[in-house]
């Protein structure tokens, strides 16, 4: 059985130009042994201003710690994570970078302390023979001002609110004298 049919074109037909996009892939791979090899980070990504759809947090899991995502050539990607992926405290995207000709890849390394003084920067990765000529690696750095950075300082009233209604909150006296116990 052949299913192969053969067409030709109208003399009267007009040929429709459809404008192709090229299409890079970014990945954000993250290595948080510094505290916890298996830490699930919320995570949500920005593809040039706009939270890539759906509008859901997602988290890193024990399996894949990475993120990758399909764009065109010329877009901008960066990750809103921690509490930054709230609706209501998304401020501070972080490891943006600009997709050009090349597919994007970035390694981020948690580091303990602050020693960051910009962050974060992403850094490029020296061009190896073992690197892919189609890619460009860069690295950086997840450290706690970076942290602090990404983390809602929530008010007194929004962590009332996020608590369950049978939920028994202690004073600061109340605090203060069950810890000298």
């Amino acid at each position: 059985m052949n299913d192969a049919t053969s067409s030709t074109l109208d003399t009267n037909a007009s040929v429709t130009t459809v404008p192709v996009h090229a299409q890079r892939r970014v990945s954000y791979e993250f290595d948080t042994k510094a505290t916890r090899a298996d830490l699930a980070i919320p995570y949500v990504v920005i593809v040039n201003g706009k939270v890539r759809g759906p509008d859901k947090p997602r988290r890193l899991s024990r399996e894949n710690r990475k993120i990758a995502v399909t764009v065109e050539a010329g877009s901008k990607v960066a990750l809103y994570l921690n509490s930054d992926v709230h609706p209501n405290h998304r401020r501070n995207p972080v490891y943006e970078v600009t997709v050009n000709d090349k597919n994007v890849s970035v390694k981020i390394t948690e580091k303990t302390g602050n020693d960051d003084p910009d962050p974060p920067t992403l850094k490029p990765v020296p061009a190896t023979l073992s690197l892919s000529p189609d890619t460009e690696f860069y690295t950086a750095k997840l450290t706690g001002n970076i942290w602090m950075t990404i983390s809602h300082k929530y008010t007194e009233a929004e962590a009332n609110a996020l608590l369950p209604a049978n939920t028994d909150l202690l004073s600061g006296k109340q605090f203060a004298a069950f810890t000298e116990d």
